[in-house]
């Protein structure tokens, strides 16, 4: 069951961060093209889509993943480090965005 879950979990983390991304890359490449216009509206659609994907869609993956965490038998030692990981990847995901 670990086994099966994980992949699922990695994947989703894995579009909600690459979603956030492409704006971000696409403003850093209208910065190096001298387009200051279109990069500021890149980075302002970058920490928008970063507030909603990493903020606030995040903690539902956390979530999940403590509810299944729960019921298992299966190497439950895994579970609690893949949650204390993605806790972990979560603060630093508001202290970016406080940053931000």
């Amino acid at each position: 069951m670990v086994y099966l879950q994980s992949p699922v979990v990695g994947l989703s983390i894995m579009l909600l961060h690459d979603i956030t991304d492409t704006p971000l890359y696409v403003g850093k490449i209208l910065l190096y093209c001298g387009s200051k216009y279109s990069k500021d509206i890149f980075l302002v659609i970058f920490a928008i889509s970063c507030t909603y994907f990493r903020i606030f869609n995040f903690p539902m993956i956390i979530y999940n993943v403590f509810q299944v965490g729960k019921g298992t038998s299966i190497h439950p030692t895994c579970y609690y480090i893949e949650e204390s990981f993605l806790v972990v990847l979560y603060l630093l995901h508001v202290n970016w965005e406080y940053k931000i």
